[in-house]
């Protein structure tokens, strides 16, 4: 303490029991046998002196105590800590590099790891006492290899600093108790990334994992409080929502990417803004897509429900809310509502659900499709229908329910066919439906309001059942067409027309 030592080397054998409050040396201490701490001790060297544990290390029996290692060297635990009496705390300065070259660290309360850490072995940082796993720095495999870390305590793991980003780890796991907070742009693992705690993201990040590895949340995802985050899950594995997510702080947005799939077993997804799902996805509960300004909610490949299952979808934004690969075609939707605001694209050959489709904003067709369901569903059109600008596309509706146009259908940019199955019935409720080609209603039709029906290529209107008027109205219907109008059922028979 007045005149620091060289360095400070024990043998192999035996052990060094340590009851002091520190020991300083101006290079490397090293313990090659068992060090016991007897009370709370400081560990110091003053010029990048190496700090290295070649065997165990642990408190005196019966006690607690705590140990803070100060050096730029590198701090070395290559024998079990705190496995027969466990440390306090375990603290390293903020210079240097701590190697973890044994199976656990355990402690009572909180594990602090201020410089970079280099994992030399797969390995298990645990307190007993709901204590924080810190991480201020670096997280690697040691150059070369590829090593786990399992996180186990009830209180706060927090990653500061990028986790990966030079030499990936292996696996990443936290316990279910206590929470994660990831506050750094990204986490990287050769295989699976698995958080069974609640996460929390302190700064926009992305988690990645080069092998198909899995992300499973097991918990609940949100931002820190006050912030509003960012998340991109990159793998060709699996990725896991088994917990709310935003639902206390939004995230900002949320991107999976083009590999893999993605399971969403929650009751509902927030962010502020877009959410962009690149890979197939899959609903294992029913589930609310929410975005609080606007935003984006994207799904570029398939939506189906688990198999075996049939969950039920509904997108809240007054973004667009885009459909780019097929619905429900290996295993059907339950619902699928979308809300009033903004827009849906449907830019899919099918869209199947077992009930009902419920459209509250315009729909946009960006190619010929055909919504489908197979339990006498009702599909129903809340708002405008068109095809998306610059083209002209087909719509067809398979349902033994009932199909609802409730607003105008292709008056800003017309569909190309428009046609309904033999099976249930069609409510008009619209002033005008506009079609390039032909119009055809194979289930009987019920007129809600004064009609035109439009096509602009001399395509052909043909009624294939009954054509009234809903019940205690009496509605008009006027047909432009240079094709053919053929009227194959009862007209008025029910609930006359005003005027045909």
């Amino acid at each position: 303490n007045t005149d620091r030592l060289s360095k400070l080397t024990t043998n192999a054998g035996g052990s060094t029991v340590i009851n002091t409050s520190s020991i300083k040396t101006v290079t490397d201490q090293t313990y090659n046998d068992a060090v016991k701490l007897d009370t709370n001790t400081t560990l110091d060297s003053n010029t990048n002196g190496n700090i290295s544990f070649n065997t165990t290390l642990d408190s005196v029996t019966g006690e607690t105590n705590a140990m803070l290692v100060n050096t730029s060297g590198t701090t070395t635990f290559d024998g079990l800590v705190g496995n027969t009496d466990r440390l306090s705390t375990l603290t390293t300065n903020a210079g240097g590099t701590t190697v973890i070259n044994t199976a656990s660290i355990k402690t009572v309360t909180d594990q602090t790891y201020n410089d970079a850490v280099k994992l030399d072995s797969s390995t298990i940082l645990d307190s007993s006492t709901s204590g924080n796993v810190t991480f201020n720095s670096t997280l690697d495999s040691v150059t070369g290899e590829t090593n786990s870390l399992l996180v186990n305590t009830s209180g706060t793991t927090t990653f500061n600093g990028l986790v990966g980003s030079t030499d990936r780890l292996s696996t990443l796991t936290t316990n279910a108790g206590g929470s994660t907070v990831i506050n750094t742009s990204s986490v990287k693992t050769v295989t699976d990334q698995t958080y069974n705690d609640a996460v929390v993201l302190d700064t926009n990040t992305n988690l990645d994992s080069n092998t198909n590895g899995n992300v499973t949340f097991n918990s609940t995802l949100d931002s820190t409080s006050g912030e509003t985050n960012s998340l991109l899950v990159n793998t060709s594995g699996t990725t896991t929502f088994n917990g709310l997510v935003g639902n206390t702080d939004r995230l900002s947005t949320l991107t999976t990417d083009a590999g893999g799939t993605t399971v969403i077993n929650t009751s509902g997804v927030k962010t502020v803004t877009d959410q962009t799902y690149n890979d197939a996805v899959k609903l294992d509960s029913s589930t609310t897509l929410d975005s609080s300004t606007s935003g984006n909610i994207t799904f570029n490949s398939t939506l189906n429900s688990v198999t075996g299952e049939t969950n039920s979808l509904l997108v809240n934004t007054a973004g667009t809310t885009t459909f780019n690969g097929l619905v429900g075609n290996t295993d059907r939707l339950s619902t699928l509502t979308t809300d009033a605001g903004g827009s849906t694209v449907i830019n899919t050959s099918s869209v199947k659900t077992v009930s009902d489709q419920t459209y509250n904003d315009a729909v946009k067709l960006d190619t010929n499709t055909t919504l489908d369901s197979s339990a006498s569903g009702n599909v129903t059109f809340n708002s405008t229908l068109d095809s998306v600008t610059a083209e002209t596309n087909s719509l067809l509706v398979n349902t033994a329910g009932t199909t609802t146009f409730n607003g105008l259908v292709g008056n800003t940019t017309r569909l190309s066919t428009l046609t309904t199955d033999a099976s249930g019935v069609t409510v008009i409720n619209t002033s005008s439906i506009k079609t390039t080609s032909h119009q055809t209603f194979n289930d009987a039709v019920n007129l809600d309001t004064n009609i035109t029906l439009d096509s602009s290529t001399s395509g052909n209107v043909t009624f294939n059942s009954t054509l009234d008027s809903v019940t205690g109205e009496t509605n008009s219907l006027l047909v432009n067409t240079s094709g053919t109008t053929t009227f194959n059922g009862l007209v008025g028979n029910t609930d006359r027309l005003s005027t045909l």
